[in-house]
């Protein structure tokens, strides 16, 4: 239920999250407003992608069914009652008392009260199969309405913001490693808190076509030479990245030409090849 509902890497970076984003809850648009915005609504499981938008592209969880169901909060979520509304019979939870599922989980509903505003919003949400098929606008609205009350010590700290730019979130992560996202090996750190294939893959794609075109056209210029140059090349050759001048001034080319996400990426292969080379 934990990866459901909450989000670490957010929770860990959550005394620098104002300089990625407003501290308010209510910048969240309804769906309807994301179409006017011509982005496209990406269905994701991840609840630490919810909300987080990059260029024309917004990442939203759908709603899962077991939050829908009153005995699971019962069972799993809400604490121990403390008091009864002898008038209503309803149940009373302290704040104080709420532990971080319950707390995610409440703010989690709280964006969906802003995201479903309009029956509009209600009819791409179920296309979409962000919430059950089965339910009516005025139903879900009856059900989602009292989250708009909730205060911001009710919700996990992830939740007192809206939406967040993914742009804004890989330079934190870049710049603070936080914990959660921190791995071995080559990459000794992480350089984004999502990647996508727009930030890396295309442009490796791109660096490797490049070199190839750069090598291709060094075999050909040695070809050309003499008679005693092409002895010494039936030799198979060998490349250095750092000792070619070409493959570094392309580098430095590509970082003037690719979107800031990609900057670091071309430098980081700049500092590893020189590492190698030594």
């Amino acid at each position: 239920m934990s990866a459901e509902l909450e989000t670490p890497v957010l929770d860990e970076l959550n005394g620098y999250l104002h300089f990625i984003a407003p501290r308010d809850y209510r910048r969240v648009h309804p769906l309807h407003e994301h179409l006017i915005r011509k982005r496209q609504i990406v269905v994701t499981e991840n609840p630490g992608l919810h909300l987080i938008w990059h260029y024309d592209t917004i990442f939203i969880k759908p709603i899962p069914p077991f939050l829908l169901n009153f005995m699971m909060w019962r069972r799993f979520l809400l604490p121990p009652v403390k008091s009864v509304d002898d008038s209503t019979q309803q149940s009373s939870y302290p704040i104080c008392d709420l532990q971080l599922p319950c707390k995610s989980a409440l703010g989690f509903l709280r964006t969906y009260e802003l995201l479903i505003r309009h029956p509009s919003d209600f009819n791409i949400a179920q296309t979409m199969n962000l919430i059950p098929q089965n339910i009516s606008y005025f139903e879900f609205r009856a059900f989602i309405g009292p989250f708009h009350f909730l205060p911001d010590a009710a919700v996990a700290q992830r939740y007192y913001f809206g939406q967040m730019r993914l742009t804004r979130l890989n330079w934190a992560v870049r710049l603070l490693q936080p914990r959660m996202v921190r791995t071995g090996g080559w990459f000794a750190n992480r350089l984004y808190y999502q990647e996508l294939s727009t930030q890396s893959s295309e442009y490796i794609l791109g660096f490797s076509s490049r070199s190839f075109t750069n090598l291709g056209n060094m075999g050909s210029s040695t070809n050309s030479g003499t008679g005693k140059e092409q002895a010494e090349e039936s030799a198979p050759p060998t490349y250095s990245l750092v000792d070619d001048s070409g493959l570094v001034a392309e580098l430095g080319n590509v970082q003037g030409r690719s979107s800031p996400d990609d900057d670091d990426l071309s430098a980081h292969y700049n500092t590893c090849y020189r590492r190698r080379s030594h």
